[in-house]
């Protein structure tokens, strides 16, 4: 170059260009494959973007809420893409899935699981914008974009797909239904099948078994048996229709009734008695004369029957022939028989009944009303036997293992309602149709008289423990009666002493008391002594006449006002415990009566206590009035009280044997039943007014003395 050296090679500025110009084509270079990747990228974009807008599935980008969704997501929740942008799921969900669990927490915990590398899929309900639920199946996946973790979420609508299955399962269980219906009534059709063919083998082994019996009974049977067609041919006779007529069946062909035995008026079958009446029905009865092999003309009863097939039509003919004579004679004396047993069952006092084994009636003796109030005809209304004598007393297990069963005792009530003790035999007895015979035994006065007679044994021990303990107690207190009123006058006479000390020299003590307090009170105490001994002695007094026996019968006269007295002093520590408010008005005079003393306390001792036993308080009142009519002389005792009273139900009973509402308190039902009937052996009556709550009243009416 001008001015200046050459030198072989390059310029500096040369070499500066040209390191621009390759750094320059290698960066066109690089671009040029980033252009491609990137047309690559955006192809495989568009590929993508098609696949997810184009698939049925809606899609999602997210963290904790929607970054992006694809089309389909809108169409499934029926709303906009930027409605969806920045929501959380729970968004788009009723407050509770299905699970019980609340849809925020469960798709909080879902995504988060996501995001932490571990895949989730699950059912989930959606709520769409216009209200409806929605079924979904939901599957979540880690992704990394921009190095940042975030969950591609797909969600597909299996509503229908849910709906189905669910129809799908119902009918499955129906079908399952069905199937075990059909299943069990086949198994049924079969047991009844196997239970109809066992059934058809044992009416073949009864029918074999029926035919024997039946074979071996024409063969047995007392009366002369014979079996015809209907054109009167002999087909079979039994060996009691041979001994009766002498007549032996002929095997090798057909024989006809007329000729072997004819009737008389029968015209060699032209005129049959028995075929007309057989016209009329299919059983039929008549008396006959035939010729027996002899010649001899017998006389016969017959008893007809006609025999036919399964469609009805006859087939032949079943007569039985006896010999009316002797027929006669058994007839005969069964009626007598039957009547003497008739005469027997009714004089006896006995109920007798024939039953069978489910207590139907089929004999009831006239004396079952002299126990149960009821004829004959009513008890044969009342049908059974369970209905006159109640539960079933005896078990059919033991009857049928001992034959009999005695002595069974029961209680029943009679057509008033009365209680009556009953003993009653069973024993099997196959008459008249029955199979059981049941006679009853009324044991009722029995034990009437028997509780009577320990009543009377314990009175009598009482008597000996009252007259025993009368005598011990009599004698230390006459020792008290007789030295009470003795110490009684030294005290006077010594007061008189102490008086003048007491004057002077003041207050001084006695026992402990002061002289002037025992000076007051000691006269007091002697006289309490001699009371309390006296009255001692007239208690005792009158327990010893109460328990002594009376043999002197009822022509004594009997003053009311000392009986009531004298039994007042025996019950008086229970009127006291029962009562703060008892009166008793004596009648002026003397009401008095023929009767006897003892028998009439005993009356007035039950009526009291009675009485203080219906009192549930100590308020309420007790009272007792004698009287006597002036005109008419009739001698009244009235006890009154203001107790729980008797309900109207009771009130008929209050006087039967054994009734009691006091049973658990070892009442006996006897006390009012033996004073009603001494009362009566008085010649008098009772009458009890009561109702419940307010009350009782008893009246008792002595006659006048003659």
């Amino acid at each position: 170059m001008p001015g200046g050296k050459v030198y072989m090679g390059m310029q500096p500025e040369s070499l500066d260009i040209e390191k621009i110009q390759a750094e320059n084509r290698r960066l066109k270079q690089a671009l040029s494959r980033e252009k491609d990747k990137n047309r690559s990228l955006q192809l495989k974009l568009q590929h993508r973007q098609a696949m997810l807008e184009t698939t049925a599935e809606g899609a999602f980008i997210m963290t904790e809420t929607f970054v992006d969704c694809n089309s389909q997501a809108c169409k499934i929740w029926k709303t906009q893409k930027n409605e969806i942008i920045g929501k959380s799921p729970a968004d788009f969900a009723p407050l509770y899935q299905p699970n019980g669990e609340k849809s925020h927490d469960m798709a909080k915990r879902k995504v988060r699981s996501a995001l932490s590398g571990n895949p989730q899929r699950f059912f989930w309900k959606d709520k769409l914008a216009d209200g409806s639920i929605i079924d979904t199946e939901v599957f979540l996946k880690q992704v990394i974009i921009n190095g940042k973790k975030h969950v591609s979420a797909s969600i597909r609508d299996v509503t229908q797909s849910k709906s189905k299955e669910k129809n799908s399962i119902e009918l499955i269980k129906k079908m399952a239904l069905i199937l075990g219906k059909r299943k069990k009534a086949l198994a049924r059709s079969t047991m009844a099948l196997k239970e109809e063919q066992e059934n058809i083998r044992m009416v073949e082994r009864e029918l074999e078994l029926a035919d024997t019996e039946l074979q071996h009974a024409f063969e047995t049977a007392d009366n002369g048996l014979v079996l015809f067609d209907n054109h009167r041919n002999v087909l079979k006779v039994n060996s009691a229709f041979s001994r009766l007529t002498g007549v032996m069946l002929d095997k090798r062909g057909s024989q006809k009734c007329y000729d072997l035995f004819p009737c008389k008026g029968c015209e060699k079958g032209l005129k049959c008695r028995a075929e007309e009446l057989l016209l009329k029905s299919d059983r039929a009865e008549f008396e006959t004369r035939c010729i027996n092999h002899k010649g001899e003309i017998i006389p016969y009863i017959v008893f007809a029957r006609s025999l036919r097939d399964y469609s009805g039509q006859r087939v032949g003919t079943l007569q039985s022939f006896k010999d009316l004579g002797s027929y006669k004679s058994g007839v005969d004396q069964l009626k007598a028989s039957e009547e003497m047993h008739r005469v027997i069952l009714s004089t006896i006092s006995d109920a007798v009944f024939i039953v069978n084994d489910e207590g139907n009636f089929f004999f009831i003796s006239p004396s079952v009303k002299n126990i149960f109030g009821f004829t004959q005809e009513e008890v044969w209304w009342m049908d059974n036997i369970e209905t006159l004598l109640g539960k079933r007393f005896f078990s059919l297990e033991e009857l049928d293992e001992k034959r009999k069963i005695t002595s069974s005792e029961i209680t029943v009530l009679d057509k008033s309602g009365k209680e009556h003790h009953i003993v009653a035999s069973v024993k099997r007895a196959n008459i008249g149709g029955g199979t059981i015979l049941i006679s009853c035994h009324d044991i009722t006065e029995e034990k009437i008289r028997s509780r009577q007679l320990e009543q009377a044994g314990k009175m009598v021990t009482l008597g000996i423990l009252v007259a025993g303990m009368g005598h011990e107690i009599n004698n230390p207190n006459q020792y008290i009666g007789l030295n009470a009123p003795l110490l009684s006058r030294v005290w006077n006479d010594a007061a008189q002493i102490l008086d003048n000390e007491y004057e002077a020299h003041g207050e001084f003590y006695l026992g402990g008391l002061k002289y002037s307090m025992a000076r007051e009170k000691i006269p007091g105490l002697f006289g309490g002594i001699i009371t309390g001994s006296r009255r001692i002695k007239a208690i005792v007094s009158d327990l010893k006449n109460y328990s002594r026996q009376d043999v002197s019968g009822q022509d004594n006269i009997v003053y009311l006002n000392s009986v009531v007295k004298h039994s007042l002093t025996l019950v008086n520590n229970q009127i006291k415990n029962s009562t703060h408010d008892l009166r008793v008005d004596y009648a002026k005079g003397k009401p008095r009566f023929k009767g006897n003393f003892q028998q009439i306390e005993q009356v007035i001792i039950n009526l009291v206590q009675n009485a203080c036993e219906a009192l549930t308080e100590k308020s309420q009142s007790l009272r007792i009035t004698t009287g006597m009519d002036e005109i008419t002389g009739t001698v009244s005792l009235e006890v009154k009280d203001q107790g729980e009273g008797i309900s109207p139900g009771d009130l008929d009973h209050v006087t039967d044997p054994f009734f009691t509402t006091k049973r658990c308190c070892g009442g006996t039902g006897l006390g009012l039943s033996i004073s009603e009937k001494i009362i009566k052996e008085h010649g008098g009556g009772v009458r009890f007014i009561s109702a419940s709550g307010k009350g009782t009243t008893v009246r008792v009416l002595f006659p006048p003395l003659p």
